[in-house]
């Protein structure tokens, strides 16, 4: 099975992405960890990053192809918009593409609560509505791309409620 998972920032993606793999016994495909170690090479990159912006084809695409398995994986975080989906068709086209939905309001206090947490350079408030604006530019035109595969998920639950939807959705097809 070959799952991708595409959601606004704060929407859940790595935490379901992680649940779902150990249960589903799938290699968890983080886009957002292997540009972080990028990041700690490249000082470009970083800046990129550090914008809250998406990184251009030319540097995402062998970053991403290096890690992309050739079966049973979830990746979160990528594609992040058009080219790279069609980029993801040709290196190992998915079976199920879930999109994790939830109001801004929701997002944003998540976001900001994890910033108090984790420490992420793009987890800070103004970079957060910037994260917002690029994701509803380059990542929601993703939904009508996907739409054959796509599986639409109301994530403004805990994650226990979330992955438990997220499982009624899917478990007709884990066996096809």
């Amino acid at each position: 099975m070959k799952i991708v998972i595409i959601g606004a920032p704060g929407s859940g993606k790595g935490t379901q992405a992680g649940i779902l793999a150990k249960e589903l016994r799938l290699k968890h495909i983080v886009a957002s960890e292997i540009i972080r170690k990028e990041t700690r090479k490249n000082n470009s990159i970083r800046k990129i990053i550090e914008r809250g912006d998406l990184l251009p084809e030319k540097i995402i695409e062998p970053i991403m192809r290096k890690h992309i398995p050739k079966d049973n994986f979830i990746i979160d975080g990528y594609p992040r918009k058009i080219s790279q989906a069609k980029l993801l068709e040709k290196i190992n086209k998915p079976d199920i593409v879930l999109v994790l939905d939830a109001p801004s309001t929701i997002l944003k206090k998540r976001l900001l609560k994890r910033e108090s947490i984790e420490k992420r350079i793009d987890d800070n408030e103004k970079i957060i509505l910037h994260r917002f604006r690029v994701y509803d530019k380059e990542t929601r035109p993703l939904l009508k791309y996907y739409k054959d595969r796509m599986i639409k998920i109301d994530a403004k639950g805990t994650p226990e409620n979330v992955n438990k939807k997220i499982r009624k959705n899917i478990t007709h097809l884990q066996f096809q």
